[in-house]
């Protein structure tokens, strides 16, 4: 029965562009749907020494997908693996055609250098990680920071802390910040209510602000902020650990090379 919710080992490791499932609602609805009527099975054989066949109970899950996936819009990416489980469910959907477009790292302008931040949240720890560049794609300071696991919103603001206060010992004044969040953008602009637990941060962020001549925060997509995505995912063991370009590790090296030379990223929007 699960050779139709799930595709094949090798399939599903390369999830790049094309998801294993067309999209999360049909399998969360799949997944629960499988998981329900499988152990209701289990169930019934066990406390009620019933047994159905299991082609019975593969009927009674494709009903159940079927009836509730009617209730909702399918866009599915246009793929030989999602018409086929869409046509072994008989379900309904739309196939688009995945679209993409280039994107590049964001140079800063106007004297300003380029701060770019992110956050990064595991289950038993997280970490946050800031890196600075000039216009021409030279860094000059990066830093990381690890702390216990709250949020990624609360991880992220962490991130864009620990990166004005590297401006700050460094002597930087203009600064423009490119972040992956927009939660954080309307945080920082005060467009929303941070939680409680990120208002000591968003102070602490707020009041190094205001000690600068020219501040500037917009969103940039993740795959052009790949440099700060790295640093977030070292996770030191202090809060505020600056790491020197020299000590960089080749994949991050590589990172810094490809956004000075101008790398197109590709990026699905559809």
């Amino acid at each position: 029965m699960n050779s139709l919710l799930f595709r094949p080992t090798n399939e599903r490791q390369n999830r790049t562009h094309t998801p294993p499932i067309p999209n999360n609602a049909l399998f969360k609805l799949t997944f629960n749907a499988f998981f329900y009527h499988v152990w209701d099975e289990r169930n019934r054989r066990i406390f009620r020494s019933e047994t159905r066949p299991p082609f019975q109970v593969l009927s009674i899950i494709r009903l159940e997908v079927r009836l509730k996936a009617s209730m909702f819009n399918k866009s599915v990416v246009d793929t030989d693996y999602n018409r086929q489980f869409i046509d072994k469910w008989c379900l309904d959907a739309q196939f688009v055609v995945p679209r993409f477009i280039s994107c590049y790292w964001l140079k800063p302008s106007n004297r300003c250098v380029m701060l770019n931040t992110d956050g990064s949240l595991c289950d038993d720890f997280a970490g946050f990680g800031a890196i600075i560049r000039n216009e021409d794609g030279e860094v000059q300071a990066a830093a990381a920071g690890s702390s216990s696991p709250i949020s990624v919103a609360v991880h992220e603001l962490q991130g864009l802390e620990i990166g004005l206060r590297l401006a700050f010992l460094h002597g930087f004044h203009r600064i423009q910040v490119g972040v992956d969040s927009k939660q954080v953008i309307a945080y920082v602009q005060r467009l929303a209510t941070p939680p409680w637990i990120a208002i000591p941060i968003m102070r602490s962020i707020w009041h190094m602000i205001r000690g600068l001549e020219e501040f500037s925060i917009q969103h940039v997509y993740r795959e052009t902020n790949r440099a700060a995505d790295h640093l977030a995912s070292l996770y030191p063991s202090a809060v505020f650990v600056e790491i020197t370009p020299s000590s960089f590790a080749e994949d991050l090296k590589k990172i810094i090379f490809y956004d000075k030379a101008g790398k197109a990223y590709p990026r699905c929007i559809s």
